[in-house]
């Protein structure tokens, strides 16, 4: 039996929904007016750290068979200067030029080699719905290209922003929980080919505490998303049913939202059925972390033409 590896994009199934999340804190026991989207500008400077660890099991079943396992596994560490070249209306970037400090990637368990060498600039830019790559000396590897589209993802056009997805609408203490709104954040996960009746999510949000980021007064806050029966859209995608998925993020944000900064963890699984024409099944369960690290820089350190 052949399994053809075929999943979603769920890496980045966040990173339309929590890439602008930042909060205006007050003291740690006080309510908190939460500020989830902080547009950027093209010209600004940040630095940004990067991990993405994948695993992707599979399951052949075929009747009067023995069934037919698989595992795959995808790591990528990417440490960059980011400098904004272009932003989309609400304000996300969607292009950017990327100084590389250091692009490791690792298969299947096997040691975390070099793909990018440290000062190569990279320019990534969102081109009809896909995210290109492009070196600005010399070529890219297929190993660097896997790695940069594993670790450098953009909110497709037209997605809701963060505020549109978990706003709570009124200050909030420490501990507070909150629903979601569903029908924003179906239309998020649609951007990201999962079509999801809104009534169907289970989502929520919380403020987790009033912390600090940096010596700065800041604020952790978490959000979950749960669904199943969905439909998994994209070209090349077969049929799938026993369709489920869970969406957790843990982030931490400055109080002043005019400092580019946060430290941020996305987990995400995914699992879904492929039924196949002569009875067989192809069954496939993922598994993605992924940590991003955002940290403020002068533009002074502009090098980039």
């Amino acid at each position: 039996m052949n399994i053809i590896r075929t999943r979603p994009c769920v890496a980045g199934l966040f990173a339309c929904l929590l890439s602008s999340l930042f909060a205006s804190v007050a003291r740690a026991a006080e309510p908190v007016e939460l500020q989830l989207h902080r547009p950027c500008r093209a010209g600004e400077f940040f630095h940004r750290s990067t991990e993405v660890n994948e695993t992707v099991d599979i399951v052949g079943r075929t009747p009067g068979q023995a069934d037919v396992d698989q595992t795959h596994r995808v790591g990528v560490k990417l440490d960059a200067v980011v400098k904004v070249l272009d932003v989309d209306p609400a304000g996300r970037p969607i292009a950017e030029a990327l100084t590389i400090r250091k692009a490791e990637l690792s298969m299947d368990g096997g040691a975390y080699a070099q793909v990018l060498e440290p000062g190569r600039v990279i320019i990534a830019k969102r081109v009809a719905g896909v995210t290109i790559f492009r070196a600005q000396q010399g070529g890219l590897t297929p190993e660097a290209n896997l790695a940069l589209r594993y670790a450098v993802r953009y909110p497709a056009q037209g997605a809701p922003t963060a505020d549109q997805d978990f706003n709570p609408g009124k200050p909030v203490e420490p501990g507070a929980t909150w629903p979601a709104h569903v029908e924003s954040l179906a239309r998020t996960l649609a951007t990201q080919d999962i079509i999801a009746l809104p009534g169907a999510l289970d989502a929520h949000a919380r403020l987790v505490e009033n912390t600090r980021l940096d010596g700065r007064p800041a604020s952790k806050i978490a959000t979950a998303v749960e669904t199943k029966n969905f439909t998994i859209r994209g070209d090349g995608m077969p049929e799938t049913r026993d369709t489920a998925m869970t969406l957790d993020s843990l982030i931490t944000l400055p109080a002043d939202p005019t400092v580019r900064a946060s430290d941020q963890r996305v987990k995400s699984e995914i699992s879904f059925t492929i039924p196949r024409p002569d009875g067989a099944t192809i069954e496939q369960h993922v598994k993605v972390t992924v940590d991003v690290k955002i940290r403020p820089l002068p533009a002074a350190r502009d090098s980039v033409k």
